[in-house]
């Protein structure tokens, strides 16, 4: 194990908040509508674009190839605590925490309890915290990921805030052992906890006014109307709104009556984790194939005179000469996916890589689920006699000569999506599939994404 292999990919990419729901929905489209601008102008403006690698927490599949752990605990063992449980733990008032100051920009009070973001979750827990509905303490987080719960207050079981909890390490982690870095209250769902206060008590929410906190924090950096102010603090600037911030809604009268606060800065102290420099064991699970085949929905294609399998370890590319452009020790943090531009001669290709382990592995040890491309850089093979020089009145033709009926066209895009799961009528964000994009009567470009045995 090595904790010091190449540079680290922690950025996420995009995130999409659902309300009411406990959870982030990462998204891992990378190059989706791309215009046909000519090979030179895609060298200058697309290449350009995604040239650094960028990472995001890849779906829920992830937990289903992973071996069974110790951890696993039944609802009802993680959701009751024994009586002994309870007394070791206690209820300890937070505000009593030496580390915690009510005067810092990212610290907020609820009653008798006080929390500097960032956090640990099990300081919450200590204090009486508990999950809402299902989630559990023992449940997990992938390496980096940041995703919303809801929190029972410690003096009800009705009142609640909404919180974010992140995992700082590269690896896999209980929830217990990640960081709250954000915490929303609101009046009504706090107001058995007593007085919720932000900078060290003078300001309180349900009494103060638009002036005290003008008087306190000054102008606000940005406003959505009259009714909510956001600070981004001493530090930070516009980029960083969204990481480290103070926002304040007002009712119709001027007074407080929810407050957020978030800090998503990593705390001193905290190592990234032991990286597994191994290949993961579910790599040896691959098989090549002897032969192309007839089944479109096999995830087959033939590229370079080389059949591949989608998903595939990338090392299939790799050992057929195929390269990248970034260190092979790049670290991928537990459960992260990563975007690489992968070149053979004049051949360009752009791949989604994972990492599907419990562990941050080394780039090199990654699974391929996903390529994007254009034909005017890439020739390619698929199953049933299709390829990159089918055209749109061949491709149509296939489609009704082998009753393939399952399928999406985006007119705006002259595109044509297949689901290579053709029982599967409904729609969802990691949708395993076929993009096939034609222009001028000629296919264009090509996306396939295939989770395929890995969710087995």
């Amino acid at each position: 194990m090595n904790k010091s292999r190449g540079p680290i990919i922690v950025a996420v990419i995009a995130t999409v908040l659902i309300l009411g729901v406990a959870g982030w929905v990462f998204s891992v489209h990378f190059i989706t509508g791309l215009m046909a601008k000519g090979h030179q102008d895609k060298d200058e403006d697309v290449y350009a674009k995604y040239q650094a690698i960028e990472s995001a927490s890849l779906p829920e599949v992830l937990g289903e190839v992973k071996e069974e752990t110790d951890t696993d605990e039944t609802k009802e063992e993680a959701d009751k605590l024994t009586e002994s449980e309870e007394e070791s733990e206690g209820l300890t008032p937070s505000a009593n925490r030496k580390e915690v100051d009510t005067s810092d920009f990212y610290a907020i009070s609820m009653g008798n309890y006080s929390y500097q973001l960032p956090q640990k979750v099990s300081d919450f827990l200590e204090d009486g915290w508990t999950f809402m509905g299902d989630d559990k303490p023992s449940d997990t987080l992938s390496g980096d990921q940041q995703t919303i719960f809801f929190f029972y207050t410690p003096e009800s079981s009705y009142g609640h805030i909404t919180v974010s909890i992140k995992n700082f390490s590269l690896n896999e982690q209980q929830l217990k052992d990640c960081y709250v870095v954000a915490i929303e209250a609101e009046e009504r769902q706090v107001e058995d906890m007593g007085l919720t206060t932000v900078c060290d008590g003078n300001i309180v929410m349900g009494s103060s006014t638009v002036a005290d906190v003008k008087s306190k924090y000054g102008e606000p950096d940005e406003t959505e109307g009259e009714s909510t102010y956001y600070y981004y603090g001493q530090e930070n600037h516009e980029l960083d709104s969204l990481e480290e911030y103070v926002e304040f809604d007002f009712s119709d009268e001027g007074i407080v009556n929810s407050i957020i606060v978030k800090n998503v800065m990593k705390p001193d102290g905290i190592e990234d984790g032991e990286v597994n420099t191994e290949a993961p064991e579910y790599l040896g699970r691959y098989e090549a194939p002897a032969e192309l085949g007839d089944d479109l929905f096999s995830g087959n294609f033939m590229v370079s005179k080389v059949i591949h399998n989608l998903p595939c370890p990338l090392q299939t590319f790799t050992d057929n000469k195929w390269k990248y452009d970034y260190d092979e020790d790049t670290v991928i943090g537990a459960g992260q996916g990563a975007l690489i531009i992968l070149t053979k001669g004049e051949l360009v290709i752009y791949a989604t890589v994972g990492n599907f382990d419990d562990k941050a592995c080394l780039l090199k040890n990654t699974m391929v689920t996903d390529i994007d491309f254009h034909t005017f850089d890439v020739k390619m093979e698929f199953p049933g006699g299709l390829s990159t020089d089918t055209t749109k009145d061949e491709f149509e033709a296939y489609l009704k000569e082998h009753n393939i009926t399952n399928y999406d066209y985006d007119e705006s895009r002259d595109s044509y999506f297949l689901p290579y799961d053709q029982s599967e009528t409904e729609r969802h964000l990691f949708e395993s599939g076929m993009t096939f994009v034609f222009s001028d009567g000629k296919m264009f470009e090509v996306t396939m994404k295939n989770y395929g045995w890995l969710a087995d």
